[in-house]
């Protein structure tokens, strides 16, 4: 007789699903970090296979690997194409972000398949366990759902670079050090529904191999009273580029980011 699996109520399960709903319900939007960035994909891909080995446990122990699997395409350009077809349908948009450092969320895998394989940690409710098993089942499959439909799309650019920097300047003086450099910035909102989305951007900076750059989009957020988090999210080349081969998109996004930190994160850390 097969043994049914209750790794959905394993307490390492549990809090993985708590951390993907608050992530992308509320720590993504308040935060625009490199951490919050991260979480989802992390907790999603530790919960993902036990979701999939519930729902199709003759291949249980294939799940680890056919959910990581499954992690390279969906953040690769390969699954571009599939994606754009999915939003022609008009039913509901799915957006991701191409950025190779989430595939350290692959580390987690082995936890996953311990989650599927070892249950002796799992919770044995006395009352309705299979109902509170179906719950379970249902959030995390919502869960999964809202972490990749686009509620606000974030603000468009040729080359994502997500990384994150301290400067040892309050938030305030971070800007006033970029008017005094006679960096052009702006402060800009994207707003969908309920959702508002704030950022800045550097315009027309100059960067030391004589291009230009259109603008650097960044988040600033204070992270005390004298250090700030400047979270750069992309950069719009002077000449559109549209890039699907992903050894070329990873070799320009340290390319760029070397650059911008250069003309950008350098001079502002040197008021430090």
């Amino acid at each position: 007789m097969r043994k049914t699996n209750t790794s959905l109520l394993n307490p390492i399960f549990l809090a993985g699903l708590a951390v993907l709903i608050l992530n992308d319900a509320w720590w993504k939007w308040s935060y625009h970090n490199a951490l919050t960035g991260k979480l989802s994909d992390f907790a999603g891909l530790l919960i993902l296979p036990a979701v999939l080995a519930v729902l199709l446990p003759k291949y249980a122990r294939v799940m680890p690997l056919l959910a990581g699997l499954a992690f390279v395409y969906w953040k690769s350009p390969m699954s571009t194409g599939l994606i754009a077809t999915w939003n022609g349908l008009g039913l509901w948009p799915l957006h991701r972000v191409v950025d190779y450092s989430d595939l350290w969320a692959l580390a987690v895998l082995p936890a996953s398949r311990r989650l599927i394989h070892d249950q002796r940690g799992s919770l044995r409710p006395v009352y309705a366990p299979g109902l509170l098993k179906a719950l379970v089942l249902v959030a995390a499959v919502l869960a999964f759902g809202a972490t990749s439909i686009l509620r606000l799309q974030p603000p468009e650019g040729d080359i994502y670079i997500g990384k994150s920097y301290t400067i040892k300047l309050p938030k305030d003086s971070v800007l006033q050090r970029m008017t005094t450099l006679g960096i052009d910035w702006q402060y800009d909102t994207l707003a969908s529904g309920r959702d508002t989305l704030s950022y800045y951007q550097a315009n027309y900076l100059p960067l030391s191999n004589y291009d230009t750059l259109l603008n650097a989009k960044f988040y600033l957020h204070p992270k005390n009273e004298k250090k700030s988090e400047l979270f750069l999210i992309n950069v719009s080349l002077r000449k559109g580029l549209k890039v699907q081969d992903w050894k070329q998109l990873r070799w320009l996004s340290r390319y760029y980011e070397e650059l911008v930190k250069e003309g950008l994160i350098e001079p502002l850390s040197q008021a430090q």
